[in-house]
Order: structure tokens, then sequence, then C-alpha cells
């Protein structure tokens, strides 16, 4: 091992033993590349000098992704709102709320719209805490760029926020309720008693030793009578804790396993409706960009097909999500028939395909390129699909297509078909080449 490379490894290893974060594939790539800026940026030469501090803090600011956006995953929230909120809307109690990993604070000021609308938000508490402080800053200016936005015109939180030249920002009284807190997951103390938890989205970027730490502390800051919501492609929380998982069609949540015990408040009617395909657990489909486990994954057989036309069911993209490739396939099918012309079809195309067929996945991008010529996702999975067969010239090419393209975006740009920001893209795609130069 290089002294280079020994240097990395070491920063890596405190990454993990501090926060427990896990990087793979085009993250890890750019983890690498970052931590070789900051290694740079601080002198360190001696792999004995990286020990916990100021400096590693600011290691971990740059390399976790604080992306989220307003209204994420909709259908979730309506499941907290009738369980959840509605229930306190009519006993008059104060709830607590807890969003944990809440980056630039979407998600807490989401939950505040939704508690206004309630009439409740002046007897509740809203915490949102993120393990960056540059993050939090930003969620407490409650100023936002059209990037936080992707639910349209119509969404709930549109009622709420407000134009402020060409941003968006939270008014001052929705501001004045929410309240945020720098606090890393795996080391600090959690908030006590929290009616509602928030994690949702964070857990996939931990490996499983701080899984189970994590688990057990979210457990024990739930009031006895809490639900702690989570995203489908997080891990499974109840084998580590005493957690009674709740699987819905519309979102997966827990609850204390002695208040699941107890008669509970019935579920809504919307969220009982019949899956699909009656799960035995959560959904679990790999972290975006991790395209190795997303075509591996993809190459698993048809075997049922939607109950749902795909003009009523779930969207390709939703299905891939939750990680039904299968169910994508079938449902992309027909959204390419209905719409031949979206390149993000032809994208999605290319990556249930790469397992089975890397040409035919190549075909489906240079469809996608030429309809979104400006769309650096398709560039960057083409230089990784020629890369992976040996073949550097259009791999190259590949690559400084898409880092051209990503070096025009403003630096807080998510990547158009991803939450990836640009810089980490561009730095993953700066890092390729220079491999591919070796």
């Amino acid at each position: 091992m290089t002294a280079r490379a020994a240097l990395v490894s070491r920063a890596l290893d405190q990454v993990v033993s501090r926060v427990g974060l896990v990087f793979h594939d085009i993250r890890l790539t750019a983890a690498t590349a970052a931590i070789e800026a900051w290694l740079a940026r601080h002198h360190i030469s001696d792999p004995s000098r990286i020990t916990p501090g100021s400096q590693l803090d600011e290691l971990l600011t740059e390399l976790v992704v604080h992306e989220s956006y307003f209204d994420r995953d909709l259908d979730q929230l309506t499941l907290v709102d009738e369980l959840v909120l509605a229930r306190f809307a009519r006993t008059g109690e104060t709830l607590h709320v807890w969003s944990a990993g809440c980056a630039r604070g979407e998600e807490p000021y989401t939950i505040a719209f939704m508690l206004a609308r309630r009439q409740i938000l002046g007897r509740s508490h809203v915490l949102g805490t993120d393990l960056s402080r540059p993050a939090l800053a930003r969620a407490q200016a409650g100023r936002y760029r059209g990037s936080s936005m992707r639910t349209g015109a119509g969404s709930p939180a549109m009622r709420f926020l407000e134009p402020c030249g060409t941003d968006l920002c939270v008014p001052e009284e929705i501001k004045r309720a929410v309240r945020f807190s720098p606090l890393n997951l795996l080391e600090d103390a959690y908030p006590a008693d929290q009616h509602l938890i928030l994690c949702r989205n964070v857990l996939i970027y931990f490996d499983l030793a701080a899984i189970a730490v994590i688990a057990r502390k979210l457990a024990a800051a739930l009031h006895p009578d809490g639900w702690l919501f989570v995203a489908p492609s997080d891990p499974r929380l109840d084998p580590h804790a005493a957690l009674t998982a709740v699987i819905t069609d519309r979102g997966v949540y827990y609850r204390p396993r002695a208040a699941a015990e107890l008669a509970a408040p019935p579920v809504p009617a919307s969220a009982r409706r019949p899956p699909t395909r009656p799960p035995t657990r959560p959904p679990t489909r790999p972290p975006p960009l991790r395209w190795p486990e997303v075509v591996r994954a993809a190459a698993r057989p048809v075997t049922t097909p939607l109950a749902l036309p795909a003009s009523t069911g779930p969207s390709a993209r939703m299905l891939a999500d939750r990680g039904a490739y299968a169910d994508a396939r079938v449902a992309l099918a027909a959204e390419l028939a209905a719409s031949p012309l979206d390149a993000e079809l032809y994208f999605l195309s290319a990556v249930l395909a790469a397992a089975l067929d890397i040409p035919a996945a190549l075909r489906d991008l240079e469809r996608a390129m030429y309809l979104a010529p400006d769309a650096p996702l398709s560039f960057v999975f083409a230089g990784q699909l020629y890369q992976s067969r040996g073949e550097t010239a259009p791999a190259r090419r590949a690559y400084r297509t898409a880092l051209r393209i990503l070096e025009q975006l403003p630096s807080d740009a998510l990547v158009p078909w991803s939450d990836e920001p640009a810089p980490i893209l561009a730095a993953a795609c700066r890092v390729a080449l220079g491999v591919l130069r070796e």
C-alpha cells in the first residue's frame, strides 16, 4: 500500500468509527477524492495525525451528502398526518417531533407546514438535527432554491413557502417554530420522549454495526406510544431493538414493541390497500448511483406482472426506487410506449438492462443523450459501462462530457435524475479520468 493510500485508508477508518458511514462504488471514488484534498489542505502526511477533532469534523461535513426536498414521499407523509398528527389534533396533547439527519431542513419544515395546517403547530416542538453545521445554518436561514421543490406548484409546501427574489423562503412564524441542532447519530445523546421520529434515507449510508447502535438509540428516544418512520430503502431496525415494524403500501414505520402489543388506533383504510405483492419485509434498494448493485439486482427475472395498469399503478421510477426491479421493467415498457421521447425513461431502462445486456444499456443511454444532451448522468453511467468493458477511449469521452456539463451547474445543484450534488459527481468523474490516464 502506498503512503497516500495508507493516509486515505486511515481517514476512512476514522469516518467509520466516528459516524459509521460507509461508501460504495461512485461514492467511494468521490469520498477518496475529497479525503485526498482534505489531507493536502491540512498538510497531513502522517496517519497518526488523523485523530478526532475539528479537522475531522470538517472532513465529515464534506463527505456527507446534505440533500433533501420539500414534501419528500407524499404518500408516507399523508400516512404520518392520518396516523399521528390527526390524533394529536383531536387530543390537544403537546407533540414532540424529531427529524434525524434533516440536511438543509426541508423535512422538519414540511412537518411544520403540516402541523400548521392542522392548527397544532403552537403546541408542537419540532427539532431537526444533522451532522453538518453548515447544512444546519442553511436550514435556519430558511431560504431555498428551486432544487428543493420536486413535487410541483400544487404541492403542500408551496401553500406556505413565500417567494423571495428568485428563491423560496419559509415564513418567519414557521422558522420560529422549528429548532435545529447538530447531532452525531452514532456518538451523541438523543432527545427523549419523541412522539414522532423521522429518520428517512439516512441509515442506508451506515455500516451494520452502526445501524444496530442507532436502532437501539432510536427505540430509546421514542415515547412509549410513539412512531418512528423510515424510508423503504432503509435497513430493518426491529432485529436490533425493541421495535415492531408496520409495513403498508404507503411506507414503513415502527412502534415501540410494548405499544404495538396494546390495542392501537386502526390504520386508515387507504393504508390497508392490498399491495401488488404482499411483502414479508420492507423493500430494499441500493442507494442512488450504486450502479453495480443496482444492475445485478435488476437482473432478477419477471415473475408477476403488476396488478394495476401502468397508468394507475406505481411508476417505473418509483418501483425501481423501492427495489422492485422486475416490476419496474414491466411498468417501464408501458411508460416508454406512452412517452417515447422521455429521456429519463431511457436512462432508467439502461440501468435495468445493464446486468443482462451492456450493449443494450448503452443503446438506451445513447437515446437518453440524444433526447437530453445536457443531462450528465447518462454520460457518467456510459463511462462506467465502457470502463467496465475495458474500452478506455469511449469511457474517457463519456466522463469528459459529463464533467463539462457538471462544471457548468451551480455548486449546490442536484444532478437531474438523481439525489447527487453536482460537485460529488464532478469529483468522481475527475478521479475516473485520472485512473484511465494511468
